[in-house]
């Protein structure tokens, strides 16, 4: 009987198991009657760490610093913008996702009301100056193009005058020269103008040059002039917003002295090299500006550097007479390769063959330059248009220099790899970065150029000669419609797959 009652009760009587939720499983009744947790014991507490210890000092400085920022949020001399903030619980916002918000709004292309509204809601979410939350060469250039006159001025003071020499380019090129002359006459009176290193100027009188308005331009490049002689041009900056280069200060990545050095007043040698080639750089700044309408200004330009490199060259050699010593006052003796750049494109336009010729000249005197494919192109067609003999040897001995020191630098007929143009990656302007030291070999252009001055000028045979030294050129193999030297004239090679020439 007892033990009848015990297996009824035994029965009836559940028995109470874990769930599975309290070892990490589904919800559930368990088969274990003893849990993982329960198995593994009590939980061991954490050992302290020691006075010393690196982590340790790095968290207590972490909360340190934390307490700080709140501290210096929440004070009465922050303003009252941050102390909503930490109140709220939201943190500052990034200043790329300042700059994020305000290009969502020029793309939605809203007014410029709404627009300079989200630079300001963007300074104050970011706590850094409105001028740093937008990106001021994508604002310039979206105000030039879609936003009247007194919208960019607005929205210029309300920038402080931000990249006020962008501003003068972008609207120039689409507003106009006269709402250029204005935002720039805005500027002068408000000073935006004052650290820019001469950039506003180049800007306006690029503008100025790009219809024909020599006047106004001819007297900004004498401002400019005066200021390169004194050292207080920026060259770098000039060229950003005149030509549209941003690498013109490779010099200084290459080795080459940099044309940003600014006046001293110790006169040392190496100051007076320094400001010399500013004043070259503002030389190539303004061939280059009045090539594009204006080729015989430009001309005019570069022959006045000329005149001033002669009598320097005369001054010199006579202090060396004087001293008994050759010495050099400048670091760097040769023109950069932008200069010649853009006397080419002056005499490709101006079509004068003394004015080429002199460039010609120029070219194979520099030691230092290496003329490359746009310079050959657009001297040999403007020097052999007359078909003399002087005119063909002049031609011939450009390209034979641009030849030889082009091996010299590293680019020869057998091992170059280079673009369509014999340039790298396709470009056929070697002459960007201004010091082209490197170059992958003369184009299809410059060899057919001198081909084609030699033919006029009757060297028949010595045009034959350099056709068969172009058909092992590096371009002929790149070119899809060239066939292969030596091979079947029907059969095409080279890199696009192209049919046969």
């Amino acid at each position: 009987a007892d033990m009848s009652a015990a297996l009824r009760v035994a029965t009836v009587t559940p028995r109470v198991l874990p769930h599975r939720a309290a070892s990490g499983a589904t919800a559930g009744p368990s088969r274990d009657p003893h849990p993982r947790w329960a198995r593994l014991g009590p939980r061991r507490a954490a050992t302290p760490l020691p006075e010393s210890s690196p982590r340790r000092l790095s968290a207590e400085r972490t909360r340190a610093t934390a307490r700080a920022s709140t501290t210096d949020e929440s004070s009465p001399s922050s303003g009252g913008e941050a102390r909503q903030n930490v109140t709220d619980g939201v943190a500052r916002i990034a200043r790329r996702e300042a700059l994020a918000r305000v290009e969502a709004s020029l793309n939605r292309n809203d007014d410029w009301r709404n627009v300079l509204a989200v630079i300001e809601d963007a300074s104050r979410a970011s706590g850094v100056p409105p001028a740093r939350c937008v990106r001021t060469t994508r604002l310039w250039g979206h105000a030039g193009a879609r936003w009247d006159l007194p919208a960019v001025l607005a929205v210029l003071r309300a920038l402080d005058g931000a990249d006020f020499a962008a501003c003068v380019r972008a609207v120039g090129e689409k507003g106009g020269a006269r709402d250029a002359l204005e935002v720039y006459k805005e500027g002068v009176k408000a000073g935006y103008r004052r650290d820019d290193g001469g950039a506003s100027r180049a800007a306006m009188a690029w503008v100025h040059d790009g219809i024909g308005q020599g006047k106004q331009a001819d007297a900004l490049w004498v401002d400019l002039h005066a200021e390169a002689r004194l050292g207080r041009v920026d060259v770098g900056k000039c060229a950003r917003v005149a030509a549209g280069l941003n690498n013109w200060n490779r010099a200084k990545a290459r080795g080459r002295p940099s044309a940003l050095g600014s006046s001293a007043d110790d006169g040392s040698e190496t100051t007076r090299g320094s400001v010399e080639s500013i004043v070259e750089e503002v030389y190539a700044l303004e061939i280059a500006s009045k090539a594009r309408r204006r080729p015989r200004a430009a001309a005019d330009a570069y022959e006045r550097l000329r005149d001033r490199r002669r009598r320097r060259r005369a001054s010199e050699s006579g202090a060396d007479a004087t001293h008994g010593a050759i010495q050099n006052s400048s670091p760097r003796s040769t023109l950069p390769a932008r200069v010649y750049t853009a006397a080419c494109r002056a005499a490709s336009a101006l079509r004068d063959p003394r004015f080429a010729r002199n460039v010609a000249v120029d070219i194979i005197s520099d030691v230092d330059c290496v003329a490359d494919d746009y310079m050959v192109a657009s001297l040999a067609p403007v020097i052999g248009a007359s078909g003399t003999a002087a005119a063909a040897d002049a031609v011939e001995a450009l390209f034979e220099s641009a030849r030889a020191r082009g091996r010299r630098r590293g680019w020869d007929a057998e091992g170059a790899e280079g673009g369509a143009d014999g340039h790298k990656d396709g470009h056929k302007d070697g002459h960007d970065d201004g010091y082209s030291d490197g170059h992958d070999g003369l184009g299809g252009a410059a060899w057919s150029c001198v081909i084609g001055a030699l033919c006029r000028a009757g060297r028949t045979a010595r045009a034959s000669e350099l056709l068969d030294e172009m058909a092992s050129e590096p371009f002929m193999r790149i070119w899809p419609s060239c066939p292969t030297p030596g091979g079947d004239p029907g059969h095409a090679t080279g890199g696009g797959g192209g049919g046969g020439g």
